[in-house]
């Protein structure tokens, strides 16, 4: 589903994240040879769409649904995340307290990903947004093109955490609305059927806590504060000096005007 903070494709050509981890590890406990196909830009309908078909055997993360149970099989969940609705900094504060009073906002969603079902189910005569990959929601968002958009709070945090002063945040008076569970997607198939038992075993045998812990990370707001108070200290002090650099100039043209 959403990439960040579960997989991360890095330049080299390496991949890593909380699911990614998961995965490639318990790959190694069963001795099987998982070969990541997937391209970094690649559009998540398009790979969702491919596993629908068959096309390969794993997809991941998968948040299970009971839709999704009819073409994919769920090992244990190695993660629960809260989800939020997401918003610009500072927009329209304590105005709605549910999801469904969103009817008049522009709501933006990945296309065929969970948020874009449940956001569906929740606002069935809504018109949503929808955008090929995160990246192009989180900047339809930061670019005024939509108002909310849904997100779990450990992509919030990671994202955050990239960048803690970007103007964006939950918005707290609805609160979090959902809480859902991530797995691996396995083909529903005889060799799915198979592998999903022994992909919970090996799931069971790894460190998950710790993996999560690596990956789940809060904001660091104490040093966003006092890199705000730096900045606004520093601002007074440029202000000051521009100040007084006018006062004494004004003083030196006036004192030649009269001589």
């Amino acid at each position: 589903e959403s990439i960040f903070p579960y997989v991360v494709y890095n330049p080299d050509g390496t991949v890593q994240g909380m699911t990614a981890d998961i995965v490639l590890q318990s790959c190694e406990i069963l001795d099987l040879n998982c070969v990541i196909i997937s391209e970094p830009n690649e559009s998540w309908e398009s790979m969702y769409r491919q596993f629908m078909k068959g096309e390969f055997d794993i997809l991941a993360p998968l948040t299970v649904s009971r839709e999704r149970h009819e073409f994919s099989y769920f090992p244990r969940p190695h993660y629960s995340p809260a989800s939020v609705m997401v918003k610009r900094l500072g927009y329209k504060p304590n105005t709605y307290s549910h999801v469904s009073q969103l009817i008049s906002e522009r709501i933006g969603v990945v296309k065929d990903d969970f948020f874009d079902q449940m956001m569906t189910q929740l606002l069935p005569l809504k018109e949503l947004e929808r955008f090929n990959t995160q990246h192009d929601l989180i900047e339809a968002l930061l670019k005024g093109e939509v108002d909310y958009i849904p997100m779990d709070t450990a992509m919030l945090n990671h994202f955050l955490r990239l960048s803690e002063l970007v103007p964006i945040e939950q918005d707290t008076a609805i609160g979090e609305f959902y809480s859902s569970q991530l797995s691996i997607g396995l083909v529903a198939n005889e060799r799915g059927a198979m592998l999903a038992p022994y992909f919970s075993r090996a799931i069971a045998m790894l460190g998950v806590d710790k993996i999560v812990a690596q990956y789940d990370l809060r904001p660091d707001w104490r040093t966003a504060l006092e890199y705000e108070v730096r900045l606004a200290t520093q601002t007074q002090a440029v202000f000051l000096f521009v100040l007084v650099l006018a006062i004494c100039v004004s003083l030196y043209l006036y004192r030649q005007s009269n001589t």
